[in-house]
């Protein structure tokens, strides 16, 4: 496996060593993600070394491209390269009983890009002029961000691609990787190349590393995440990581909590606990009302400490936005400013 500058400079090299042309931008406009599901059957992830024996284990991986910002370049392989495509790379690996087990996301927009953000979108496919490349159709996207604290890269690669894999057979000749009867991995590639949705076989990558140091930080760390195994499901659509019904691309809260009823210090409101258009649960904005408060400053009273009844002004705010929304009427929010009360 190859890192995310290694991708580059393989291209570079080909751009240099043909001719150079200016970019073109994609054809097609807006966000979207691509959401590969399948089986893991290798991988060095500490977290799921106690699993060994549970292999395959069942992921989740998604990538989030910009078509408005792509651009086309030329590139090896009969296929075509994108820059400023990808954004966001994320991968989850789940347990025997579908506990999450590994977790991770790398964006472009995040702080860990605060310096540089480099990204590329590789799509190899047989264009009528490589023959050879006949079944060896894959796809790559690799993200690479650095900041103060360090660098980070995410890749993922489907099918075959030559900077995740490359098999070969006992001449040393590229063994095909797609089952004829599945079709295509690309349902077009006139424009972005758009891949064939559904129940698929090809072969999967995923790299994930980190060399983190810094003037802050006295202990450098480095990680390589590996993990290879098979793509059985590939979609497009609108990510939904915790399953509140609000896609990730517009949720404020990608982690809701998603208790039936809002429970306040294990008192039970009967308030159903409701999800807003931005993603967030009644939950989610009481809990950031708790948070606030642990946040603020000692009493300047010292060890007197006045004693105040009702909700704060910050969970007042939280009843008050949610009947304007109208996730709840004033009944409901009578329920919760009782329960506040109660908890004090």
């Amino acid at each position: 496996m190859r890192s995310l500058y290694s991708t580059i400079a393989s291209i570079a090299l080909a751009l240099f060593a043909v001719s150079f042309s200016a970019p073109a931008a994609a054809q097609q406009a807006g966000q979207q993600t691509v959401i590969i599901e399948g089986d893991i059957f290798e991988s060095n992830i500490p977290a799921l070394q106690p699993y060994q024996e549970d292999f395959p284990l069942s992921f989740i991986a998604s990538v989030k491209e910009n078509l408005d910002t792509a651009q086309q370049d030329w590139a090896p392989f009969g296929g075509k390269a994108y820059f400023d495509a990808t954004y966001e790379i994320s991968m989850q690996i789940f347990g025997p009983e579908q506990q999450l087990l590994y977790s991770q996301t790398l964006s472009s927009e995040g702080p860990e890009g605060e310096f540089f953000s480099d990204n590329i979108a590789f799509f190899g496919f047989d264009s009528g002029e490589e023959q050879e490349l006949m079944m060896m159709e894959g796809a790559f996207w690799g993200l690479m961000t650095g900041g103060e604290f360090g660098f980070f890269t995410s890749e993922i690669g489907l099918g075959y691609t030559p900077f995740l894999s490359g098999p070969e057979g006992p001449q040393g000749e590229m063994v095909p990787l797609l089952i004829p009867e599945l079709g295509s991995l690309f349902a077009d590639t006139s424009g972005y190349p758009v891949l064939t949705t559904g129940p698929t076989f090809v072969p999967f990558d995923y790299r994930s590393s980190s060399d983190v140091g810094g003037p802050q930080i006295r202990v450098e760390e480095e990680r390589e995440d590996i993990a290879s195994g098979v793509a059985l499901l590939i979609t497009y659509g609108d990510l939904d990581s915790d399953g509140d019904g609000v896609p990730d691309l517009v949720d404020s809260c990608p982690a809701s909590i998603l208790d039936g009823n809002v429970v306040l210090s294990a008192l039970d409101s009967g308030v159903s606990n409701y999800v807003g258009e931005d993603g967030c649960s009644l939950m989610d904005r009481f809990a950031a009302c708790e948070a606030e408060a642990e946040e603020q400053p000692s009493s300047p009273w010292g060890w007197f400490q006045p004693v105040f009844s009702g909700p704060s002004q910050c969970e007042r705010d939280v009843i008050y936005d949610a009947q304007n929304e109208q996730l709840i009427d004033y009944t409901e929010g009578r329920m919760l400013r009782n329960i506040l009360s109660n908890n004090d």
